[in-house]
């Protein structure tokens, strides 16, 4: 009851928090500085390379602080390390928009890179702090303070009078970061096991390739859901300027990735083999084999009008909007009824 009243109080304060953001940023800063949120989470789920769904794994069932520890350093060098990469790119292809005249992707490329560093801190040490403290203990600092804070800093500046953009915006939120990570990691358990994996750091990642290995294969389970979260937003906003044909464009991405989520998320392949191990069957098709290709056959089929549907819902809000000539920034949509019936 206490996870779920976290939870439900993050909602609330997250949604006041970007409510108060998109009134002061205006549409045009607010869609950037949203697109370069939507590239940094993006980036940051793939930064670890997998290495945080094994860290999780690995800190449930060792027992010693010193197995602990150089598990996390492990983890937190291979998520660093190409982090740093990541963040070269981002700046270098920033540059060369800048260079080319695609001022708005050069500008989600560059804050996308700034806002990569503290939230990529953030999601291992949410990782980390999962099997240690508990789901509501791990959740609480960023889900509580960083919106909280961003209200507090936004309402101060536009007090002062400081003009607010995306940059900005995007300089709050990193800092803030940084100190309410800094704040919740180096204290209690998590913090003595983070000042192990500091000490103990170049012992513990000797054959770090090898051992980032172990991850790649949840890397497609990380990235996907924040592909279909954050896909869209990101270039429709890094676009700009889309009419009839961004709609047409963001129904299609609506059904490539629904079926892109079902692809990941259900295998008949391992759901036929654990209805044969357990002795389950499906009437009048074979165990192995027949069974795996029957149920890939009904999730096609059962995807193809869902995602039609889902597609549907997203933009009858936008074309009434367009048919009776309605503001375009009208703040409830199909994106909207979706989330709603999701959550």
């Amino acid at each position: 009851v206490r996870t779920l009243a976290v939870r439900i109080l993050g909602v609330l304060l997250a949604f006041v928090s970007t409510t108060i953001t998109a009134r002061l940023l205006g549409p045009e800063q607010f869609g950037a500085w949203s697109a370069g949120l939507s590239l940094a989470t993006l980036l940051a789920a793939l930064a670890p390379l997998g290495m945080d769904r094994v860290l999780v794994r690995q800190l449930s069932v060792l027992s010693d602080d010193t197995g602990r520890a150089a598990k996390l350093a492990i983890a937190h060098s291979c998520a660093l390390r190409f982090g740093v990469l990541l963040l070269a790119i981002g700046v270098l292809a920033g540059g060369v928009c800048r260079l080319a005249g695609w001022s708005d992707w050069s500008e989600t490329l560059l804050l996308g890179s700034l806002l990569l560093t503290p939230l990529t801190l953030t999601w291992l040490r949410q990782w980390a702090a999962i099997p240690l403290v508990g789901t509501r203990a791990a959740v609480l600092p960023e889900q509580v303070l960083i919106p909280a804070g961003t209200v507090v800093i936004f309402g101060a500046l536009q007090g002062l009078s400081v003009t607010l953009t995306a940059t900005t915006a995007a300089l709050v939120f990193t800092v803030l970061s940084i100190l309410v990570w800094a704040m919740s990691t180096f204290r209690g358990e998590l913090g003595r096991l983070y000042l192990s994996a500091i000490r103990g750091r170049s012992d513990f990642c000797t054959d770090l390739r090898g051992r980032a290995t172990e991850g790649l294969q949840f890397v497609p389970m990380a990235v996907g859901p924040m592909l279909c979260q954050r896909f869209t937003p990101l270039v429709m906003a890094a676009c700009c300027g889309f009419e009839e044909i961004a709609h047409f464009s963001y129904a299609l991405l609506i059904i490539f990735f629904t079926y892109f989520y079902v692809a990941i998320t259900f295998n008949p392949d391992d759901t036929a083999e654990s209805m044969r191990q357990y002795g389950g069957f499906i009437p009048g098709i074979r165990a192995g084999k027949p069974t795996s290709d029957y149920l890939q056959y009904v999730l096609t089929r059962i995807t193809a009008p869902g995602s039609l549907y889902l597609a549907l819902v997203a933009i009858i809000p936008i074309v009434a909007l367009i048919l009776f000539g309605a503001s375009q920034q009208f703040p409830f949509g199909g994106t909207a009824i979706l989330i709603i019936v999701g959550v």
